[in-house]
């Protein structure tokens, strides 16, 4: 699992800034992260400026550990977190909280394997 720093954010913010139609969103600035946290079987999915700021406040109303399991960029008006609440809505348990299985699943396996790539681990 990829450990996230301030310095790892810095790097992604740099890679995705290359690649701006890497989303198919075009041109737009980023504003922010769209996280994926879990927690037992489950997985929030919710958007944050700083994902390493969300989780520590997450985790302190938490009775279960969580775990920052994948960042993606986000953009103005959260776009990109709105995309996957209507992707994975099949999985959603309750609120911004799904099931850690399907489609979900493996979206989140590849997406920390294309991190580790994106950061050389």
């Amino acid at each position: 699992m990829t450990t996230y720093t301030p310095e790892t954010l810095r790097r992604l913010e740099h890679y995705y800034s290359l690649r701006p139609g890497l989303y198919d969103f075009g041109p737009r600035t980023q504003e922010g992260w769209v996280y994926y946290i879990s927690s037992g079987r489950f997985v929030k999915i919710g958007s944050a400026l700083n994902p390493l700021t969300r989780i520590r406040i997450l985790q302190n109303g938490s009775a279960l550990p969580l775990s920052l399991l994948l960042i993606e960029p986000d953009f103005k008006g959260r776009t990109q977190e709105r995309v996957r609440h209507r992707q994975f809505r099949p999985f959603r348990k309750h609120g911004e909280w799904f099931g850690y299985e399907g489609r979900l699943q493996t979206f989140i396996e590849e997406g920390m394997s294309r991190t580790r790539s994106i950061l050389g681990y």
